[in-house]
């Protein structure tokens, strides 16, 4: 922890106007309080008071917006939403005040109270139904100093193309479902960069504004800081999240729209293999970007029959491929195998694109896989798949598009850092949603990643901060 002087914090608790006016913000002691902030990018803003007093603290066991600032930087504004008392001996109690970020209010605000239908949106664009829900929200909202407003200049990454493109909606749950509907829009539309969509609802920026911030969690944005070991304490807890592979993505849209998994043009229609070494002709090459394959053993013999497959190729740039791999196929059955590497072109001339070994007797087929299949993964840890159903996807690029971005995030594991940074390094810098360069001891090497939990701890003088810090593992060649 650093220390840290009684006048560098300010508590503040809003009192509603009693005539012309906002409304103020006033100072409040916290009289043997200890404070904790959490600030979450898919979670959430949350701050936690907790004292152990023999009076009620009238002023923060009721409902009613918080601001919390240190050192003149605001760490916190929000809502307390669930004081609470724990009465103990001689008169004493615990009070417990924990007070959320303005994201609880958009998750609590329903569109179908606006009219019985909802809110409805026809060829209108994401920047318009931001903007138009901004102002649902400050209409439908509890009484306080600040309003919500989207504003494009305050976003980190913003495509006049992305956030123009046209929509037709209606949206009768929540404000917020339909902010996570728009985040699903822009994961389709915006193509240039691989990254998930998140919304950050932001009030620490001004005392007047609650901003509402679409947000793209990638590591493409420079690093704003670099955190040595030496500058966070032990221990530093890092570890691969394997909850969430996705390998082999179904994206069902309108009607009778899905994702294309296999190019139906076949590399190798069906062929029988006469002898027990036997070399292949692509039929066709690989579409222009570099593709895993799926081959296909069918083995109608009365017996069991195991054998290898040798793929010769390259990454399209003249670096030459190759890998071999062994399969065991029941009489009268078939089995399936991804390449692990993606090929860009198939040998010709004198070395053939497959060889055969061992499978005298049976059949071999190759396909192209799209981007929603991930062969070298499929390879390592199995099929992880996952179908989604999602009647707005209303073309085919849409249904293309998401799950050959999902399966480009999720192929391999995430990678997330729990840590707390030493006193001295320690300070109110917003780090939330911002790239930060960390070591990476599965790497053994720096690399970027994105701060998506901010934690601050106040007891008395003392103040200690720590982080969690995720990365996505992109790399198709992706090995452990």
């Amino acid at each position: 922890m650093t220390a840290t002087k009684s006048q560098d914090f300010e508590f503040k608790v809003y009192t509603r106007p009693t005539g012309l006016g906002t409304g103020t913000y006033d100072h409040w002691l916290l009289r043997g309080a200890s404070v904790e902030i959490e600030r979450s990018l898919f979670e959430g803003d949350l701050l936690t008071i907790t004292s152990t007093r023999k009076n009620q603290d009238v002023q923060i066991d009721k409902v009613r917006p918080v601001r919390f600032y240190w050192k003149g930087t605001k760490l916190f504004d929000g809502c307390i939403r669930a004081p609470k008392y724990d009465n103990r001996q001689n008169k004493y109690r615990d009070l417990v005040t924990t007070a959320y970020g303005w994201e609880k209010e958009l998750a609590a605000i329903r569109l179908d109270l606006v009219t019985p239908e909802g809110v409805q949106y026809t060829g209108k664009s994401i920047d318009f139904i931001l903007s138009d829900l901004a102002r649902v929200a400050n209409d439908m909202g509890m009484t306080k100093k600040a309003s919500y407003v989207y504003d494009k200049t305050k976003l980190p990454y913003y495509d006049s193309g992305v956030f123009g493109t046209l929509l037709t909606r209606t949206y009768g749950d929540t404000i917020w479902s339909a902010l996570t509907d728009l985040t699903k829009e822009l994961d389709i539309a915006e193509t240039y960069h691989i990254g998930e969509w998140t919304v950050r609802v932001d009030a620490l920026q001004s005392d007047y504004n609650i901003y509402i911030i679409p947000m793209m969690m990638n590591t493409d944005i420079a690093s704003i800081r670099k955190f040595k070991d030496n500058m966070l304490t032990t221990p530093k807890s890092i570890r691969r999240d394997y909850t969430r592979l996705l390998n082999f993505m179904v994206v069902r849209g309108a009607g009778t729209l899905v994702n294309e998994r296999f190019k139906p043009t076949l590399i190798l229609t069906e062929k029988d293999i006469v002898t027990n070494l036997e070399e292949f002709y692509a039929d066709s090459q690989p579409s222009p970007i570099r593709s895993y394959l799926r081959i296909t053993i069918t083995n109608p013999t009365g017996s069991d029959k195991g054998g290898f497959v040798t793929i010769n190729g390259s990454d399209g740039n003249m670096h030459e491929l190759s890998e071999s791999f062994f399969l065991w196929v029941k009489a009268g059955q078939a089995q399936v195998h991804y390449t692990n590497i993606r090929y860009g072109t198939l040998s010709g001339a004198s070395l053939k694109a497959f060889v055969t070994q061992g499978w005298a007797g049976c059949k071999i087929q190759v396909e192209e896989t799209s981007y929603s299949v991930g062969g070298r993964s499929i390879n390592d840890v199995g099929v992880r798949g996952k179908t989604i159903r999602n009647v707005n996807f209303d073309t085919q690029a849409k249904v293309d598009s998401y799950g050959a971005q999902l399966v480009r995030m999720y192929h391999a594991p995430l990678v997330y850092i729990d840590t707390a940074i030493k006193p001295e390094y320690s300070s109110a810098e917003e780090l939330m949603g911002k790239t930060i360069n960390l070591f990476d001891n599965f790497k053994n090497d720096f690399a970027d990643f994105t701060c998506i939990k901010q934690r601050y701890y106040f007891e008395g003088p003392q103040v200690s901060e720590s982080i969690t810090a995720m990365r996505y593992n992109y790399d198709w060649e992706y090995t452990e």
